[in-house]
Formats: C-alpha cells, structure tokens, sequence
C-alpha cells in the first residue's frame, strides 16, 4: 500500500490521542503499541472488508483449516511486512523519537499453540493469503498458553501463560455470528414421511460459542483471510449458577488440559467438539446465504483435519445434512468425503487420538449413533473382499473405542504425511490397512516454512544478503532462493553469510544476558 512517513505520523498521533486522551510521548510503551496496532488495522480494514465480499461475490472454493493449534506469533512486524509499509511506519517512528524494537516487544505471543502442528497452521494461512487463496482457519481462542517457561536455581519453572491480560489488537468479536454448541442430553429419533430419520434432543448441555476474528494479511496481495477462534460463553437469558459458568469457561481456557483421569480426558473432548461444532455449523451457515442446495458443498468449501483433534467434523458435517438438511445417507456421505481431507502428524499407534466408547455416547450421545453406522456400513462394504482381520483392525470402532484417525481416513477423499518418507511409512505402518482398501487417497504434501517471518522478519542481515545476491523476487517467490547453490563455493559470499551469522549470534547473546544473567561468547558454536 502507498503511505508516507508524513501521513504515518499524523495518523499514529491522532490514534494515539483517541485512544488514550493524551500525547503520545506521555503514553507507556504498551499503550503506543496499542495505538500503533489500531493504526496498522485502519490500514487493512477495506482490504480484509474487500477480500471477504469477493469471495461472496464470485462464489470461489475456501479452505477451511480446522487446528486445535494455530502458532501466527506476534502479528504487528508482520502485518507491516505484509503491507509494504514496514520501512515507513519505523522511519516514522524514529521520527517521533520511538524505538520499533521496543515497542514490537509489547506485544503478547499469541497463546494457541505449542509447537510444529500450530507453527504449520499459521504458515499454511499466511502462504494461502500470500498467492491470493480463499483460506480459512478455525481454531479455539485459549485464555490462556500452555505455559510461560521460567528457570529457578537451575530448574524449570511453569508459569501461566496469561496472553490475554493486555488486549488482543488484531482480533475482532463477531456475537452477530455466535452458535449454539450442544453437549448430552438423550436423542429421540423419529421417522420421516420421506424415510429418513429425525432427531430430536431433550435436556442437551447447551455451550454459546462465540467467534473472535484475526486477520491472515497477504504479502503484498490486498488479500486478507480469516483465522476464526471461538470462544465458550454461557447461553444469554438462561439462569446458571457459577458452577455451570466455570464449566463453560474451562472448555476454552488452556490449551492441552491435563488428560490423566477421566475428568480431564473429557474436557478434553468437550474442546474438540466446540470448536468443531462450531466451526461447521458457521460455514453451512454461509453456505446457505448463497447456495440452496447444500448436495454441491464440495463444489465451493473444502475443510482440512489438521490431525485428529478436528477428526469429528466427518460427524458433525454427517450429523447437519442428516438432521438438518435431511439429506439421506448415501448423499449426505457423498458430500462429507468429498468435503473433507485430513492430514496425518504420527507414526506411533499409540499417539493416534481414540476415545472410549462409553464416554464419547454420553458426551454426544448423537455423533456417536452416526459413527456407529459409519462403522456399520465400513464393515459391510469391506469385510467379505478383504476379510474380518483386516477390517477389525482398520474399523473406527473397536476394543472399546471410538479411534479418529481411521474415522478421518474412511470420512475423507484425501489423506497426507508431513514429508516423502512420513507418508511412505504411514502407508506400511498405522495406516496400512486403510491404505490397501483405499489407495487412492493417499499422497505426500511435504511441509515448509514461511520464508517472510522466519528470514525476511526473523534475519533481515541475512535477507538484504539474499536480494544482493539474486535479486528480490525470492521474497513472492521462494523458490528462487535455488540460485543460491550458485555460491556454494564463493568465498566472497560465505564470509558475507559468516558476518550475517556472527550479527544474530551478538543478538541472540544479548538476548541471553538480559533475560537470564548469562554471558555466553558469541563465538562459541550455539545448538538451540
């Protein structure tokens, strides 16, 4: 976008003393990034406004990525990054006597993930925005991380992970688009003059979730997508006493509660059924704001399981076009697989996400009817061609349990690993029975990184490096970063790369002096 220093500041100023009724240079630095954050959303606002209203317009497909984890990190550099103005805005705030280090600093680290699986999620919204793809993600909005690591005489110390204390900027509430989450009850099923069944609920746990929207900024495409966290809130109008409140807010309030007993092990289930729900009921929701005739969904929304946690959207997606959209049961089944792909993270039976049997029926007494009728009808369809022993072990109900990952393979029309030798293994390990009854549906998708946070934000000695080399283009297009090997053997270009290096590791060394006490020689060879 086109801004000038000039207009930065008189604008940052005037947001500044909006927000906060006082000169910029009296406010704290967490409240000139808050002031800088609303300045930075003015300036995506008509562009995220835009790129939702094409996509109503032209009806495109979206993807939307269900995660238990997204990991987008600090947004406010990136968001500059991604707008082209990230140069200007730090000259304007030289300009204004700010330092942008400090106040990039006061911003929380989102905390809605722990590791790779929230890390790709991020990076597969940022990629999708960044080449002009409808992409969503739908994840759950935590109070709080999983923890804030502190160490105490030597010993690792938990702490938690208040990230909400200081308001989210980027995120939008959006109560206009809450839904109706229900939990238990009994489920009464009555035929319809049509055939097919219709269920009814009585004395349902009934959970508000309420979406809270943050932007997925393009680089330098005008386009912005939509990470979707829902929140848990009480039902309005409905009298609740504090333990019922408490019940509510435990569903969103960490990340990975503590499974070890039966209690944990079903808010467990709670959280990856809200955020499912949910999510699935806000798309046909808009879906039907456009289309009448839910039979041509796979034609414009495809949804991704990242992992098994999201696994029940096969159910939930069953249970809508069944109960909803009475649909019947080929069709409905038709329409789920060819709506749903699912990528699998592990290579140990025992990390595959199952649950009992017993508890799944009485949690979601209607989701479990349709899995057993999945499972009924896997078996029927499969058992006679590739005999009991195999469909036992490939079946989504057996031993008790309710196991996911083989109830997203048999829900969904593709199925990936991480990398070539990850799908390869899973074809001759946990998934191999799934994979002799449906070939087709597995393929590699070899995951990468965003080089825009992890090279153009996280090493920008190293990016000007890069762009003396082979230009700028690298940075729309990563695959050019292949010219490189070119240098391999170029002394004058390693001894450049030695000095980039030699730069983070004074960075990096300060950064361990200042908040652990320690010095380190930047010399010294550094395994992290």
């Amino acid at each position: 976008m086109a801004l000038t220093t000039a207009q930065f500041v008189h604008e940052f100023e005037d947001n500044a003393l909006a927000l906060f009724a006082d000169d910029l240079q009296k406010l704290s630095p967490q409240q000139q990034y808050q002031a800088l954050a609303v300045t930075v959303k003015r300036y995506y606002a008509k562009d995220w406004a835009t790129t939702k209203d094409h996509y109503d317009r032209t009806q495109q497909k979206q993807v939307y990525y269900f995660s238990i984890e997204f990991l987008p990190g600090r947004l406010l550099a990136s968001n500059l990054l991604n707008l082209g103005i990230k140069a200007t805005v730090e000259s304007g705030l030289h300009q204004l006597g700010l330092d942008p280090a400090k106040i990039y600093a006061q911003e929380a680290d989102p905390g809605l993930g722990n590791g790779g699986l929230g890390r790709l999620a991020a990076a597969f919204l940022d990629s999708m925005a960044s080449i002009g793809m409808a992409g969503n993600g739908n994840g759950i909005r935590y109070q709080y991380g999983l923890f804030q690591q502190r160490f105490v005489d030597g010993y690792q110390v938990e702490l938690p992970d208040d990230w909400l204390r200081d308001p989210d900027m980027w995120e939008t509430r959006k109560e206009n688009r809450a839904v109706i989450v229900k939990y238990g009850g009994q489920v009464e099923l009555r035929p319809r003059p049509n055939g097919s069944l219709q269920a009814i609920y009585h004395d349902t746990d009934d959970v508000l979730a309420v979406p809270y929207d943050t932007p997925m900024v393009g680089y330098h495409t005008g386009v912005v997508n939509t990470l979707r966290l829902w929140r848990a809130e009480t039902v309005p109008g409905r009298v609740h006493n504090l333990a019922e409140k408490a019940r509510v807010n435990q569903i969103t309030q960490i990340l990975y509660p503590d499974d070890s007993d039966s209690a944990g092990r079903e808010l467990r289930l709670r959280q990856e059924y809200f955020f499912v729900s949910a999510g699935i009921q806000s798309i046909v929701t808009h879906f039907k704001r456009f289309h009448s005739d839910l039979a041509v969904l796979p034609h414009f929304v495809a949804i991704h399981i990242n992992d098994t946690h999201p696994a029940m959207a096969v159910l939930e997606l069953m249970r809508i076009l069944l109960d909803e959209e009475e649909m019947s049961w080929d069709q409905a089944w038709g329409v789920t697989v060819a709506t749903m792909s699912y990528t699998n993270h592990t290579l140990m039976t025992e990390a595959l996400e199952s649950w009992p049997q017993s508890m799944f029926e009485a949690l979601l007494p209607r989701l479990f009817q349709i899995a057993q009728e999945v499972d009924r009808r896997f078996r029927l369809a499969y058992t006679r061609r590739y005999g009991e022993l195999l469909i036992n072990n490939a079946a989504p109900l057996a031993n008790g349990q309710l196991r996911m990952a083989f109830l997203a393979v048999i829900g969904s029309h593709s199925v990936n690993g991480v990398a070539k030798l990850h799908s390869e293994l899973l074809k001759q390990s946990v998934l191999k029975d799934l994979y002799q009854i449906f070939p087709e549906r597995f393929r590699n998708e070899t995951n990468g990184i965003t080089q825009r946070r992890w090279v153009q934000l996280a090493d920008p000695a190293l990016a000007n490096l890069i762009d003396q080399k082979i230009g700028s283009a690298w940075r729309r297009d990563p695959l050019q970063l292949t010219q490189l090997r070119q240098f391999e053997n170029d002394e004058s270009f390693l001894r450049a790369l030695l000095a980039a290096k030699h730069q983070n590791k004074l960075r990096l060394a300060d950064l361990i002096q200042r908040q652990l006490g320690l010095t380190v020689a930047p010399s010294a060879m550094f395994d992290v």
